[in-house]
């Protein structure tokens, strides 16, 4: 074998055998613009922002190295990216949960802010392309103190809003998001609850809390299984949600506090009694229905949940019952009340839901409902 086959030969044994060697990473070098990701929680939802850092560096930036009227990756390198665990709105308009290019187009009046699906843009606009916008919203930039290097912030945090900030030589960009965490926590807790195992007391506790602390108050249909603890007195039953409040020093119930604020519930709803201290499984049903409404009224609730409000109790009892509810809600409550009895419900709502099959059937203004149409709809007619 010559000299030139053997070196042919060897060449081409080198280069089968290369590729069985292991992969080896690609070499990583330093960037001038940093890579920056920043991810903030709103309630329970997850906003983040992955870019690079350019820097100033003596540079005119507005209409120059960022030009108008043009696409911007807004960063450096490739395109920053915007991403949302759950549903949110940007500037008022809705925006799903997702990742999303993020681009803005400056201007020397309005910028334009844009959420793309469009992946892998690099370099400048000429790649950009608009039919893959999911949404654009229109923002003014404002003057501010002077940034070396680009940087996005979260600010005017609360638990269902934040702003986006874009801050770069001497200017900002405000993009407000908000998130609707209460109805999104309360949709995925019901969805936990419907998997929760028998033993898991963790899950309803929480979810129970968390109503609690949003100021939605329950008076339960069962009143003597899950309203009240019968053989105890009755400013035990109506102080039990606030103790909180009538704690001294954190630990010992304040008794002064508690004999008056059972005494002002007493005397605000007409409970019949002649002390505070009687125990409240004595008295009659329409007056243990008025502890249970006392005990929630006292946490000072922003929706009060009425299920059946008027079971068991006297056409009195219900009387009174009703011309509280109005008062409460001439007073400014929500109030929600879940009922059977049609006359009760034509009777004190202003608008009406109805239910078939656990979804709702039918909307009603007070003035249009009929126990008929009512009726048809709840049978799903």
């Amino acid at each position: 074998m010559n000299l030139r086959r053997s070196t042919l030969l060897a060449l081409a044994l080198v280069a089968a055998v290369a590729p069985l060697s292991p992969a080896r990473a690609e070499l990583v070098l330093p960037r001038v613009s940093q890579k920056s990701t920043l991810t903030q929680t709103v309630g329970i939802t997850d906003l983040t922002i992955a870019y690079c850092r350019p820097g100033v560096k003596g540079r005119p930036i507005w209409g120059a190295l960022v030009p108008f009227d043009k696409p911007w990756r807004t960063g450096a390198n490739e395109a920053t990216t915007f991403t949302a665990t759950d549903d949110i709105t940007v500037a008022g308009k809705p925006l799903a949960a997702g990742t999303y290019s993020f681009l803005t187009i400056p201007a020397n009046g309005e910028w334009s802010v844009i959420f793309s699906k469009q992946k892998d843009l690099w370099g400048g606009s000429t790649d950009y392309d608009p039919k893959q916008d999911v949404l654009r919203v229109s923002v003014k930039p404002e003057a501010a103190d002077a940034v070396e290097w680009m940087r996005f912030t979260f600010e005017n945090l609360s638990p269902s809003s934040a702003d986006l900030v874009l801050r770069w030589e001497k200017l900002q960009v405000t993009v407000p998001i908000a998130v609707e965490t209460q109805q999104l926590t309360l949709t995925k807790a019901r969805a936990e609850l419907a998997v929760a195992k028998p033993d898991d007391w963790r899950t309803p506790y929480r979810a129970a809390q968390y109503t609690f602390e949003q100021g939605i108050a329950l008076v339960p249909e069962d009143r003597k299984a899950h309203g009240l603890i019968l053989d105890q007195k009755i400013k035990t039953n109506i102080s039990i949600t606030v103790l909180q409040q009538l704690e001294k020093w954190g630990v010992v119930l304040h008794n002064k506090k508690e004999t008056q604020l059972s005494k002002e519930y007493i005397q605000q709803l007409g409970i019949k009694t002649h002390s505070e201290n009687n125990i409240a499984g004595n008295l009659s049903g329409g007056n243990q229905q008025k502890i249970v409404l006392a005990k929630w009224l006292a946490t000072k609730p922003k929706i009060l949940l009425l299920d059946e409000p008027t079971r068991g109790i006297d056409i009195n009892a219900k009387n009174e019952i009703y011309k509280l509810i109005l008062q409460l809600a001439d007073e400014g409550l929500g109030i929600i009340v879940v009922s059977s009895e049609l006359p009760e419900i034509l009777g004190m709502s202003d608008r009406i839901l109805v239910m078939h099959r656990g979804r709702i059937a039918a909307e009603f203004a007070a003035e249009q409902a009929t126990q008929e149409s009512i009726l048809h709809a709840a049978l799903g007619q």
